[in-house]
């Protein structure tokens, strides 16, 4: 059942590809069609589910403008979900706001459908045939056993083919520089007061970086992603 391809193919996917595009798009089509083979049990679906995104602003607006215009953005193929919101709020948000076109990081949360669960990674661990033949693959020196046994199920990984939804964002990590903030949501200096308000009230303290949720901010995040969106809307009728 647990054939060396497919652990090659979720070493390989859990190794990851440093954010190359071209690259990720073989090691999710591998992914997807080995855990296609597997009993129906490792793709069912379970609660609500949480995805970070970062979002960038790019000449041709080709990650922002379909999320913020449209509503939706297909990543092309298939992505790792968590169960484990803490864990996805942790993730990257260091290293990637010197990224100089890094607009945001979303988190979104999604309820999957059962045809959107291509592989539900926690499942796996908790089956005893399939850490036995994990076993098995590493003492036989698997080429992906490292990265098989480094990630095991510890962040509570789903891998699903889902769209990112707008109305699905749960939280925004943001800079934590205050002129930043102003500027990102349109905010005047003479209505910079209003922002410090809605902080406080948030119990925001702004911090490198700094996450606003829908429970804890909800007006705030609702700012941003308002001005997000007549950003790119302006910018599609020039």
């Amino acid at each position: 059942m647990f054939t060396s391809q497919f652990l090659d193919a979720l070493g390989r996917w859990q190794r990851g590809w440093k954010r190359d595009k071209s690259a990720r798009i073989p090691i999710a089509a591998a992914i997807e069609r080995e855990a296609a083979m597997l009993p129906a049990k490792f793709r069912r679906p379970g609660g609500r589910l949480y995805r970070k995104r970062h979002l960038y602003m790019t000449h041709d607006q080709s990650e922002l403008a379909p999320l913020f215009l449209s509503g939706l953005l297909d990543e092309g193929s298939v992505t790792s979900w968590s169960t484990d919101y803490e864990h996805v709020e942790r993730l990257g948000d260091d290293a990637s706001f010197g990224h100089p076109r890094l607009a945001a990081g979303a988190i979104f949360a999604h309820v999957p459908r059962e045809p959107e669960v291509i592989l539900d990674i926690s499942s796996l661990w908790a089956d005893e045939s399939f850490v036995a033949a994990a076993a098995a693959y590493c003492a036989r020196d698997g080429s992906e056993g490292e990265a098989l046994l480094n990630f095991a199920a510890k962040q509570s990984e789903v891998i699903m083919r889902a769209p990112l939804r707008l109305d699905e964002i749960e939280a925004l990590s943001l800079p934590g520089n205050f002129q930043s903030l102003a500027s990102l949501m349109g905010i005047t200096r003479e209505h910079e007061d209003v922002l410090h308000q809605m902080l406080d009230a948030a119990d925001i303290r702004l911090e490198r970086p700094f996450v606003i949720s829908r429970d804890r901010a909800s007006a705030v995040l609702s700012k941003v992603l308002e001005s997000i969106a007549t950003k790119m809307s302006t910018a599609h009728k020039v």
